[in-house]
């Protein structure tokens, strides 16, 4: 008899629970949101209208003025090689100056071979023209020719182009978008 009323109490217990996870799903369906979600695609193909190319220039060795002399050397040829290609002053901007002395760096071999200062410039050439950006850019031998020693500090050496006028082109690729939708 005891068993009995054992069994019968999770039979009532498993109704009530199946019970109310059935008006849960129920009243789940009914609150539904009745919403479509549509994706739309717009591609166009534009021309940039800027370039920035970053160009570093090195040297080194063990007396800091000769070294200082090459650099500056060598900034000289860069801004013939730019001139020549049709830069402006205005195009191109020389930034932060880099020594490096390996005796005062850690863990460093200081007798290594390429001197002890390692001196590094960079110059900075911004243009809307985009394809004299291109042109110099490959180019770039000449100066490798002329011994100056083109070196990235992160990445390869080239031209980054942006285009900047997307705002120009979103009302319209929204509405080609909706359309494809």
């Amino acid at each position: 008899m005891r068993t009995g009323l054992v069994t019968a109490f999770v039979l009532a217990l498993g109704l009530v629970v199946g019970a109310a996870a059935v008006s849960r799903g129920i009243l789940h369906l009914r609150t539904q949101p009745r919403v479509v979600s549509v994706e739309g695609l717009a591609e166009r193909d534009v021309r940039a209208d800027l370039a920035v190319w970053p160009l570093r220039y090195v040297a080194s060795g063990d007396d800091l003025a000769a070294v200082q002399g090459e650099i500056d050397a060598d900034g000289a040829v860069l801004q013939t090689f730019l001139r020549d290609r049709g830069f402006t002053e205005g195009e191109s901007t020389v930034q932060g100056l880099q020594v490096v002395d390996l005796r005062a760096v850690p863990y460093s071999n200081a007798n290594a071979a390429s001197g002890r200062y390692i001196v590094a410039q960079n110059v900075t050439v911004r243009s809307a023209d985009v394809d004299k950006v291109a042109a110099a850019a490959r180019a770039t031998g000449s100066l490798l020719t002329a011994g100056v020693t083109l070196a990235a500090e992160y990445g390869p050496i080239k031209p980054l182009y942006i285009f900047d006028g997307l705002n120009d082109l979103k009302v319209d690729m929204l509405a080609e978008a909706t359309a494809r939708a």
